[in-house]
């Protein structure tokens, strides 16, 4: 199996000042290779997703990440051509526990399978899947056990996670098992 472990660091950006994350992977183990930048826009929930690690500016910008007021819903956007045209690539849902903010929180992440993202260019993702179409891929987070040993909720990453985080997360499709 391939070890691909990621790493996510906040970096000053450009000359302006601007402030950004990106992130690199370290895959097999041999060297760090950077996969993407983003950082908030001001007064907006909307984030710029970008490929340069130095420079989140526009014209740099790949994909938009935009959320619902509450912060519960994502859309992730891909900048198609110059022109700004936008296609929809996937959301986020989430969603509190019985247990509020206290517990885990439940995850349901939807893309369209790679086959049928073209068919899908003028369409929501999201409302495609609440209509049941099969394009769609479904995957949910894999819910932690408490550990009352540490008194939290914990996740077996199996040695790839060097740092406790409520950030870490599996994804897995919803006809996996959980173990």
């Amino acid at each position: 199996s391939l070890n691909l472990n990621s790493s996510t660091d906040t970096v000053k950006g450009n000359d302006s000042g601007s402030r950004g994350s990106h992130t690199s992977s370290n895959i097999g183990g041999y060297r760090q290779v950077f996969v993407l930048s983003g950082r908030r826009r001001k007064k907006s929930k909307t984030y710029i997703i970008g490929n340069d690690p130095f420079d989140i500016s526009r014209g740099n910008c790949i994909a938009k990440l935009k959320s619902n007021v509450l912060g519960t819903q994502f859309t992730a956007l891909r900048i198609m051509n110059q022109s700004g045209q936008r296609q929809e690539i996937s959301t986020i849902i989430y969603e509190t526990n019985v247990l509020g903010f206290k517990g885990p929180r439940r995850m349901t992440a939807l893309i369209p399978k790679y086959d049928q993202i073209n068919a899908l260019k003028n369409s929501s993702v999201f409302e495609e899947w609440k209509r049941n179409n099969k394009a769609i891929l479904q995957l949910k987070n894999k819910t932690p056990v408490w550990n009352d040993e540490t008194q939290s909720y914990v996740l077996n990453f199996r040695g790839r996670v060097t740092q406790a985080s409520v950030k870490n997360f599996q994804l897995v499709t919803c006809h996996e098992r959980e173990d």
